[in-house]
Formats: structure tokens, C-alpha cells, sequence
């Protein structure tokens, strides 16, 4: 017995099919949403960012700008109570009550800084590359390495060398630099972290009364040669870890300006109205104290462009996300090719970064704050005037394309 199976009648269209056939396109809508929410919060949160920046660089140039009237320009550097917790500026001659020491090997210069400088006769590598030819007939490139005994102001690993039998020990002192206690200008005396500021050192002669001294510390023999220390047998034929030691001092009576808040008799960092510090300064020389006052603000400029340079490109992101995708999907259904897309939101990024800027900056500072609002128009005025002018053309084309057909 056969059983037929009838055929099932064809089914009927459902009335649910019509939904199913239009649910693909709300993903892509869904998702259009959510990039346009998150590059408006993006935006938001770029334009707070800058104004945040701008407005604390905004205080701190108010505050300093308030403390730079309050500068005591002295016609001598003479301590007076009057000025006591006020920011002076003076000019006068470096001095010092005693020689600057080397407390290391007990060495005495007259002057307010000295510096050692260390150099030890040691062994240095040199290589060559010379060109061979091998069993075979081709040419291979040889590195031959020779070694040399010379002074060197710093050790040489020799633990690198390709051979060995070629060891420099290690140096057993090494540069540095000594600052007198007592140094002062005038009646004011300034504190050896001031005097880290000035570099005008000049070459002096190592004491020779100091020889014994030296020897005693180094537990070697000394030689006074040439305005330097030889630390070795023989300085005539130095031997390998032989050492040489020169010296450099900032002399007394060095003409200098300071900058600084006047604690006691001592020059110290200065704080502002505002509670920025400012940071004492000295410098050899007579300068100017606008030149000097601006030199002893804090440096917090790269803070700032840091602050600048993340507002900007949030605020890119954030307008390429929102802005971006909306015309993108209007290229796509006008058949439009140029990158607008992206061309938009860069140049909004950027106008809209002078522009907050500039309007932050406005009230304090006109010709900056106006400078940098103008700059921020004619850039949106360009790129209006630049895309009008290509959608003129590529209208100019089409009719053009029209008419020949």
C-alpha cells in the first residue's frame, strides 16, 4: 500500500513578514544614534576641558601680572625690615667670607662656585672594517679592532671590547661641583640653590699647596701639572687608572641681578597674591627686571599646550563621531565625493579651539583674545567659501556633461 502524501498547500504570507523584512534597517539607525550621542558628549567634554585650562592660565597670568607692581627695584643691595616678605630686585658683586672647598680632597679656590672635573687615562677600542677575500673567491667585510691608551673624561666599558687583556677600572672619584656657605651680594646672602643658577665658570689652576692634601685623600701620589692634579707614579708616562683633576670656579666680585623674595637677610622663592610661587632667580650680569621676572615664572607651559592639544582633539573625535556620520549619510544619498565628511569636522575643531581660547583670553588680554577670534572666523569663512566654490564646479560639470549628451 502506497500512502500519498498530498502536498501541503502553499502557506500564506504572514502578516509579521513585512516587520521582519524592515528590521534590519534600525541597526544601522541605532548605531547612527549612538555615535552622534557619544560625539556630542565628546564635544561637551572638549569644550569644558579647554575652558577649565584657559581659565586657570587665565588666573595664574592675572596673578603674576598683579605681583610684577609689586616688584622693590633697590637701589643698592642693602637689607632693609621695610621690604621684609616683599619681592626685590637688585644688581650687585658676588662675594664670599672664605674660599669654596672641595671637601673631598680638601682643595681651597677662591671664588663662590667650583667644579672638578675628572678625566682617567684608560683604554679605548677602535675598529676598522677592511675587505678579505675567503677560500672561495668572494669578498667578506673583516672588522679588525685596534686598542689605544688615551684620556677620557668619562670610563670606558672595556667589558664590551672584542678582546680582552684590555680592563679599565672604575673611577674612584667622580666630577662635581661645591658652593660656597657664606656667598652674598650686597648685605643679602643667597642660598647655595640659588647659586646652582649661575654657570659662568672659568678655568683656575689647582692649588699646589693643596698637593699633600690631595694625596692624603686619594692615598696616591700627586703631581700639580699644567694647572691640573696627576694622580699616578709618573706623569710624564701616564700608566692605565691614572687619574687628572681640574678645576673651574666662578670668580669673585661676578656682577649678578637677583630675583626674589626677601626672608631675613636671605633671597628666597616668592609667592604671589594668588598663592603662585615664583621662583627666585639669579644670573650673571645686569639685566632687566621684566626679562628677569618673566624667566622666574613657573613653568607650567607645557601643562597648558598639553591641555590645549587634548581639548582640540576631543573635540575632533567628538565632532567627527556627531557632524561626521550625518554627512556622511547625506554624501551617500546625494552621491556627493569630496571628504566633507572629515574636512568639516577638522576645521571646526580647530576654529572652535581659537575660538574658545580667544574668548577665554578676550577680557585680560584684547589683542590676543581678538587675534586668536579672528583667526578662528576667517578659518570657518574659508572652508564655507572653499566647499561653495567646489559645489559650484561640480554643478558647472554636470551641466556641462548634460549638455554634450
Amino acid at each position: 500500500v502506497h500512502s500519498a502524501e498530498r502536498p501541503a498547500p502553499p502557506s500564506e504570507p504572514s502578516a509579521r513578514a513585512p516587520e521582519l523584512a524592515e528590521a534590519p534597517p534600525e541597526r544601522p539607525r541605532r548605531g547612527v544614534t549612538q555615535r552622534v550621542a557619544v560625539g556630542v558628549l565628546l564635544g561637551a567634554l572638549a569644550v569644558f576641558l579647554l575652558l577649565w585650562g584657559e581659565r586657570k592660565a587665565v588666573e595664574r597670568y592675572a596673578d603674576l601680572h598683579a605681583g610684577r607692581g609689586q616688584v622693590v627695584e633697590l637701589s643698592a643691595p642693602v637689607v632693609e625690615p621695610k621690604n621684609e616678605g616683599r619681592l626685590v630686585f637688585l644688581h650687585g658683586r658676588l662675594s664670599a667670607g672664605a674660599p669654596v672647598e672641595d671637601t673631598d680632597l680638601h682643595v681651597d679656590v677662591a671664588g663662590v662656585r667650583l667644579r672638578r672635573r675628572v678625566s682617567m687615562y684608560q683604554w679605548a677600542q677602535r675598529e676598522t672594517g677592511t675587505t678579505e677575500k675567503v677560500i672561495d673567491g668572494t669578498k667578506q667585510l673583516v672588522g679588525t679592532y685596534a686598542y689605544d691608551q688615551a684620556w677620557a673624561a668619562a670610563r670606558i666599558d672595556s667589558s664590551q671590547f672584542f678582546e680582552r687583556g684590555h680592563q679599565n677600572p672604575q673611577l674612584p672619584i667622580q666630577n662635581a661641583t661645591f658652593d660656597a656657605q657664606d656667598a652674598a651680594v650686597g648685605g643679602f646672602q643667597i642660598a647655595p640653590g640659588l647659586l646652582d643658577q649661575i654657570d659662568a665658570f672659568d678655568p683656575v689652576p689647582a692649588p699646589p699647596e693643596d698637593v699633600a692634601a690631595a694625596s692624603a685623600a686619594l692615598g696616591a701620589v700627586v703631581h700639580q701639572v699644567q694647572g691640573c692634579y696627576v694622580v699616578g707614579a709618573n706623569p710624564d708616562e701616564p700608566a692605565i687608572g691614572d687619574l687628572r683633576i681640574c678645576y673651574d670656579a666662578v670668580p669673585l666680585d661676578l656682577t649678578v641681578s637677583v630675583l626674589g623674595g626677601q626672608t631675613g637677610k636671605t633671597i628666597t622663592d616668592w609667592t604671589t597674591p594668588g598663592g603662585h610661587r615664583l621662583v627666585a632667580r639669579l644670573v650673571p650680569g645686569r639685566t632687566s627686571v621684566d626679562s628677569l621676572y618673566e624667566a622666574a615664572e613657573p613653568q607650567s607651559a607645557t601643562l597648558r599646550w598639553s591641555v590645549r592639544g587634548a581639548g582640540a582633539l576631543l573635540l575632533f573625535v567628538g565632532l567627527f563621531l556627531s557632524l561626521g556620520t550625518v554627512l556622511t549619510r547625506w554624501r551617500r544619498r546625494r552621491g556627493v565625493r569630496h571628504p566633507l565628511a572629515w574636512g568639516a569636522p577638522l576645521t571646526l575643531a580647530v576654529a572652535g579651539t581659537l575660538a574658545t581660547i580667544g574668548a577665554v583670553w578676550l577680557p585680560h588680554v584684547q589683542a590676543a583674545g581678538g587675534a586668536l577670534l579672528a583667526g578662528a572666523g576667517v578659518l570657518v569663512l574659508g572652508f564655507v567659501v572653499f566647499q561653495v566654490r567646489g559645489a559650484l564646479r561640480r554643478r558647472a560639470k554636470r551641466r556641462e556633461a548634460k549638455a554634450a549628451h
